[in-house]
């Protein structure tokens, strides 16, 4: 909210940015205040036990996915347990992020870049233009 004070032309740039994001901060603030917790409690209420078709493809999916919690909570632990193992891995990759970091070209325009400009302009087949830039009808 305070780059909306900003005098002058950078003032002016930003006060549109600062209001759009301040607006969505109050829409945010309101959601996260009433409608969310209105939302959650309406999912999480207490629910008849279903049968059918769709009940036992959602045990299943359930038993899947607890399977699959089980399996990233022992690989979490494990990465935990050889914490060190794991920095040192992330320190390599860092490293190697620099090392070829540095090997990229670092202008934003190429060494090739000389600044012409070239312009092809196609005309009729009767004209001509001088070296003035001047142009003569021949037919």
């Amino acid at each position: 909210m305070p780059t909306v004070f900003i005098p002058g032309i950078t003032g002016r740039l930003y006060q549109q940015f600062a209001l759009t994001i301040a607006i969505s901060v109050v829409l945010s603030a309101f959601n996260a205040l009433t409608l969310s917790p209105a939302l959650a409690a309406l999912l999480l209420r207490p629910k008849k036990e279903s049968r059918g078709p769709l009940a036992r493809f959602f045990a299943w999916f359930n038993r899947i996915f607890g399977s699959a919690t089980e399996i990233y909570l022992r690989l979490s632990g494990a990465m935990i347990r050889k914490s060190v193992l794991a920095l040192m891995l992330l320190a390599a990759c860092g490293f190697a992020g620099l090392f070829f970091g540095r090997l990229l070209p670092s202008s934003f325009l190429p060494d090739e870049d000389q600044g012409y400009v070239f312009h092809q302009h196609a005309t009729s087949e009767c004209s001509f233009a001088g070296e003035d830039g001047s142009s003569i009808e021949r037919c």
